[in-house]
């Protein structure tokens, strides 16, 4: 049986918040499983510091997940988590992170999408969509019956298939906490020149909706997706109050030799990787940010498809 290794990566943040009790009028488990012996493609995996960074140390979350766990609510979605192609399969068809939700505990009270996604990180828990409400999904908590740190014998195949379900889980959880917790907050201050001489700044954008695009000439996803961007500039061609500007690794002239073979709308800079790496912390690609008019920071999302629906809220907002 091919095994999935996976390299765990993590993401630094703390908060708490009280979960509030709602049990009533909660929507019917959807659960559904496909039959297929391939497996989706994982997500990029990445590493920082060769070690688990920025997972979840606030002890608050801690003492909660434990006391979730040790209530032992009766899990009967088991089937979800057989195997890690079974639960990939019915992540990517029923599960984002990215877009709004109602997150619930394994005892039902409602909690803050943070206090969520902190405690996804722990290693302890899986999702369920649980269905449908006011246009918006029920994701609920459940946990797994072995524990993320208990140890596994290295011929123990169920064990450790729950084991790659739990990292991939940590790692896509920590992901989206970073993401999540850049919202509100300011665009560090920028000194923007594109290829073709034009300037960018925190004072002459001021005033406009700003969609950054992260990424590099070999990061395959990250060219992948030129058209379906391109198709959204279009979309947005009659907006003289939307910049969508492009940071890259690269040097100029590789850019403009690129950029021959493979159109890109976007406005694109060189030589930004200091400014992703040290001023934003972006480690994945590609990356997408929408900062608000006001300048601060109102979505990061890794993909255009979670980037269409998170634009077209903000532009919504006037």
């Amino acid at each position: 049986m091919k095994r999935v290794i996976l390299t765990v990566i993590i993401i630094t943040f703390s908060i708490i918040s009280k979960a509030q009790q709602k049990n009533d009028s909660l929507p019917v488990p959807v659960i559904v499983l496909l039959d297929t012996n391939s497996i989706l493609p994982l997500p990029g995996i990445m590493m920082k510091n060769n070690k688990p960074v920025g997972y979840n140390d606030d002890k608050n979350i801690f003492l909660l997940a434990d006391e979730f766990k040790s209530l032992k609510y009766t899990n009967d979605n088991q089937g979800v988590i057989k195997n890690f192609n079974s639960w990939w399969i019915y992540t990517n068809k029923n599960i984002n992170l990215s877009q709004d939700f109602i997150g619930l505990a394994p005892d039902s009270k409602e909690l803050s999408k943070k206090v969520f996604l902190q405690l996804l990180t722990t290693g302890n828990f899986y999702i369920i969509n649980i269905g449908m409400t006011n246009n918006l999904p029920y994701y609920k908590l459940n946990s797994f019956s072995r524990p993320f740190n208990e140890n596994r014998s290295n011929d123990d195949t169920n064990a450790n298939d729950t084991l790659d379900i739990q990292n991939t889980i940590i790692q896509l959880a920590s992901n989206e906490l970073f993401y999540h917790n850049m919202v509100g907050k300011e665009l560090p201050t920028y000194q923007f020149e594109d290829i073709d001489g034009n300037k960018y700044n925190n004072i002459n954008t001021k005033g406009k909706i700003i969609v950054l695009k992260c990424w590099f000439i070999h990061c395959v996803n990250c060219v992948l997706e030129f058209p379906d961007l391109n198709k959204l500039v279009d979309n947005y061609k009659n907006r003289k109050d939307i910049l969508f500007i492009s940071l890259a690794t690269d040097e100029k002239q590789d850019l403009i030799t690129f950029l021959k073979t493979h159109k890109l709308n976007y406005e694109v800079v060189p030589k930004q990787q200091t400014f992703m790496t040290d001023s934003l912390n972006i480690t994945s690609y590609p990356t997408h940010i929408v900062i608000g008019k006001d300048g601060k920071i109102v979505k990061t999302v890794s993909n255009y498809n979670d980037l269409v629906p998170a634009l077209k809220k903000e532009t919504l907002k006037e």
